[in-house]
């Protein structure tokens, strides 16, 4: 997708614009890599997600990957 960032916030809503943009399937528009976007919009993957959640206090414990619901 060239780097584009999508407007959304929730997975399924990512990898259906990443798909309308594309015009292919998600398993037909190549490798993913899932993270978060920080309040500064830098892209972070799941592993750095958890350690600025925990040290933001945003989960109890320090997560090795961080998953949207654990922000929940």
């Amino acid at each position: 997708m060239n780097n584009h960032k999508t407007p959304h916030y929730r997975h399924g809503q990512c990898i259906y614009t990443k798909c309308a943009i594309t015009n292919l399937r998600d398993c037909e528009s190549g490798e993913n890599e899932q993270g978060f976007l920080t309040s500064k919009n830098r892209f972070v993957d799941r592993k750095e997600g958890g350690e600025i959640a925990f040290a933001a206090g945003q989960t109890e414990k320090l997560r090795e990957m961080l998953f949207s619901e654990d922000l929940y």
